[in-house]
């Protein structure tokens, strides 16, 4: 309690210092003379109240800078809010509009809605009248068109059968004309009886001598047939035998090349069909001039490089390798497979290049364990280089030379997942071939002569050169290793010249790789014979197509003469057939040509009266054409009144359906005006919500924006008060006299410029003399500034409640 009052007391006293200081600034400076000399002298406080007292005000400064942050923040959340509150009041907005358009619609339709009352108040009676007479119209409508279609009915079928009528008329007339000209042709055949004769006795003559004709072609397309069924006979024989020995040459020919594909698949399963020699432009010797000499151009060795990667087989898998293996953690056995496996790909390179072969060695597959052991344990990746360390530690470990690496061609890419042996050994394959056919330099893809990029030394290196000057190892002993990053070691140790101690490294404990020479002699002789066989199909394909071609062209000949045979029968029995009926006609003619003289005056007569038939009959025509032709007109005529009549009662339906909807319309516009009147009182209610949302809505922006007012004012008003505590606590910072300066100061006045006698500092010269600027002149008040004056007494008010607060605790 003592405390609080101590700080109290200490506020109000500085309180009243700060408010006789205001009063100050309201006095004149006259009595301030510019002669007047004045020493004031005033001991220097202690530095530790003078830390304490720029504590206070440094405390002041942070409170005022936080109500004025506070400020800021409440101006932007009430700004936040009027930006709300103006969305809500554009929404509710939009929402009166609607409604105003609703409820307009709405009164539309109760006026709409009205008249429809009003009119079937007025017109109810005289569009029942109006129906009633349409009915009366559309029924007798409906009886003229039932009469209409009964005359139709009855004229369609006078029509039909005066249409019948002209057909069988017709009919008749033609029957007669038939009649007629049949009459007149025997006539005239009566009266030149004597010139038929003769025309059907040539007729017969020509007919015996074109069957003669024909007989004799017969039996020469007959000679003919035989003569080419003979030879097609033969011919289709040789085709045959050739045909035979061509599938037994091929035969032949097969066999061999299925033993030489089993040979070739049996070598293909140690070497991998890769081949580096020298007539591809790739060879050991390309490379090593390269890499030796520097001779040969990049980009060619590099085309062909790819060119034969080109041409190596993809990778056979085994079918007794589907064990699955972890490629890194390999077992012994399952280790030497793949180093074994390795040193098959290789070996028959070397031996094309003349390069010595290398052996695949236990102690060397230790070596490569214990390479792989040093880059596990630095998690050494090849991007990096080659793990000099682990390879020269490996090195001392199994008696071999450490000095450098003699031994590692490594490349990455094999999965570090269990998987089967072929799998293992496929990425084993792959990466083998990168190392041959990719190991040149590149930058992004492409060939270039930076020999740090790479030189071709994993292909020297795998393909066995030996560098100029060294001597030629005769054994090279190989181990592979896999490490836990996937990547492939291949160690190769050139011959003894490697190795320092012979105790840990045993050149005898050699694995022995499968013996290919036998089948290589053995694929050499199957590949002459299947040469043999070759030439022997070519042969015999030779001869086959002779003989079909013989054999075909014998067929055609054949075909041909059966062809010919069958016509030339044909037409014999044709013209046999006309001799026939040529000579029974002649028999006929030449009996009529005995009585002709008696059958002619009847032929005459019999003409006469089928021509009087004629005539009547095409009479009778005439007549049933007229009849149907009168029935027809009739007939349509009817049709034309059915239809006419038909649409004269379409059309009355039509307006009596329209009375019948106008008067259902009547009946149902009292409860439409309902429902209207309804939809409108609905769209008002729902309108006059909308307008209330609306002022509710302007009213909370309307307060919304008073408070954002009340709170923009007090951030202007907190940043005064900031300002005016920042100015207080830089002009409470400032010396007011010498005395303050701890210095014994003449301070003189001339002219409004203040000067320091002994101060020789022409810096605080300086700043006294800024300071004369804050006092006022004479005839100047600061009434002006009384508000900030009052600020910055509550400000100081706080730093001396600050200084007091402080030394009681200090004490």
């Amino acid at each position: 309690m003592k405390t609080n009052k101590k700080v109290l007391t200490t506020v109000a006293a500085g309180a009243a210092i700060l408010g006789a200081a205001s009063a100050v600034t309201n006095a004149n400076a006259d009595t301030v003379s510019s002669t007047q000399q004045s020493t004031v002298s005033q001991k220097a406080s202690s530095q530790q109240e003078q830390k304490q007292q720029t504590a206070v005000k440094s405390s002041s400064v942070q409170s005022a800078k936080a109500t004025a942050s506070s400020a800021s923040s409440a101006v932007k959340s009430a700004q936040a809010k009027v930006n709300n509150d103006q969305k809500d009041v554009n929404s509710a907005q939009a929402s009166v509009n609607q409604a105003q358009n609703t409820a307009n619609k709405a009164q539309a339709n109760v006026n709409s809605a009205q008249n429809e009352v009003n009119q079937a108040k007025q017109n109810s009676s005289s569009v029942q009248n109006k129906i009633a007479s349409q009915q009366s119209k559309v029924a007798q409508d409906k009886q003229t068109v039932a009469n209409d279609q009964s005359q139709v009915s009855s004229q369609q079928k006078v029509t039909d059968q005066a249409k019948s009528s002209l057909t069988n008329a017709q009919n008749k007339a033609s029957q007669a004309q038939s009649q007629v000209n049949a009459d007149k042709n025997q006539v005239s055949k009566l009266q030149n009886i004597g010139s038929v004769v003769n025309n059907d006795k040539n007729k017969v003559v020509q007919d015996k001598q074109n069957v003669a004709n024909d007989q004799s072609q017969v039996n020469s397309d007959k000679q003919a047939q035989q003569t080419a069924q003979q030879n097609a006979n033969s011919a289709n024989s040789k085709e045959q035998s050739a045909q035979s020995s061509l599938n037994d040459a091929k035969n032949k020919q097969q066999s061999i090349q299925n033993d030489l594909n089993n040979v070739n698949s049996q070598i293909n399963q140690v070497t991998h069909g890769i081949s580096i020699t020298e007539k591809d432009g790739y060879s050991a010797n390309t490379i090593q001039n390269y890499y030796d000499n520097g001779q040969g151009n990049l980009n060619s060795i590099v085309s062909a490089a790819k060119a034969t990667e080109a041409t190596a087989t993809k990778f056979v898998p085994s079918n007794n390798d589907n064990e699955i293996v972890d490629p890194t953690n390999l077992t012994e056995a399952q280790q030497q497979e793949i180093t074994k496996f390795v040193a098959g790909i290789l070996n028959p390179l070397r031996s094309e290049n003349g390069k010595v072969d290398v052996t695949p060695n236990s102690s060397a597959i230790k070596f490569a364990d214990d390479v792989v052991a040093g880059y596990n344990k630095d998690n050494w990746s090849l991007w990096n280089g080659h793990d000099e360390t682990a390879i020269a530690n490996a090195a001392s470990e199994n008696g071999l030379d450490n000095s450098g690496n003699y031994y590692e061609c490594g490349v990455g890419g094999i999965d570090t997942k269990p998987e089967t042996m072929n799998d293992l050994e496929s990425q084993i394959y792959d990466g083998i071939k990168t190392l041959l056919f990719e190991d040149y330099p590149s930058t992004n893809g492409q060939p270039d002569a930076d020999p740090t990029h790479g030189d071709f030394g994993h292909a020297y290196s795998l393909l066995g050169c030996i560098q100029p000057g060294s001597a030629v190892p005769q054994h090279v002993y190989l181990g592979v290793s896999i490490d836990k990053l996937g990547q492939l070691h291949i160690e190769q140790i050139l011959g003894q010249a490697y190795i320092t101690d012979p105790s840990k490294f045993n050149v005898n404990n050699n694995l022995s790789m499968p013996d290919i020479s036998g089948l290589e002699t053995q694929a050499k002789t199957l590949t002459n014979q299947l040469t043999q066989a070759d030439t022997v199909v070519n042969q015999a394909q030779n001869a086959y197509n002779q003989a079909k071609n013989a054999a075909d062209s014998a067929n055609t000949a054949l075909n041909n003469a059966n062809t010919a045979l069958t016509n030339a029968q044909k037409k014999l029995a044709d013209d046999q057939t006309t001799l026939t009926n040529d000579q029974n006609q002649l028999q006929k003619d030449e009996a009529e040509q005995a009585n002709a003289a008696k059958l002619l005056p009847a032929a005459q007569q019999k003409l006469a009266n089928d021509e009087k038939d004629l005539t009547n009959a095409q009479n009778d025509v005439k007549k049933a054409q007229i009849a149907y032709n009168q029935a027809n007109d009739k007939l349509n005529s009817l049709k034309a009144q059915l239809a006419k009549d038909e649409a004269q009662l379409a059309n009355d339906e039509k307006e009596l359906s329209n009375l019948e909807n106008t008067m259902n319309d009547y009946k149902n516009a009292p409860a439409k005006l309902v429902n209207a009147k309804k939809a409108l009182a609905d769209a008002q209610a729902a309108l006059n919500n909308a307008k209330q949302a609306l002022a509710n809505a302007k009213t909370t922006m309307s307060n919304d924006q008073n408070t954002l007012a009340q709170k923009k004012a007090a951030l202007a008003h907190a940043n005064t008060v900031l300002a005016n505590v920042q100015n207080a606590c830089r002009q409470a910072s400032h010396p007011m006299n010498t005395a303050e300066m701890g210095n014994v100061v003449t301070l003189t006045s001339s002219n409004n410029t203040v000067k320091a006698d002994t101060v020789g500092d022409v810096f605080e010269a300086k700043k006294a003399n800024n300071m004369k600027s804050a006092m006022p002149q004479t005839g100047e008040t600061s009434n002006s500034k009384a508000t900030e004056a009052g600020e910055i007494g509550l400000a100081f008010a706080s730093i001396l409640a600050g200084l007091g607060l402080g030394y009681k605790r200090r004490h």
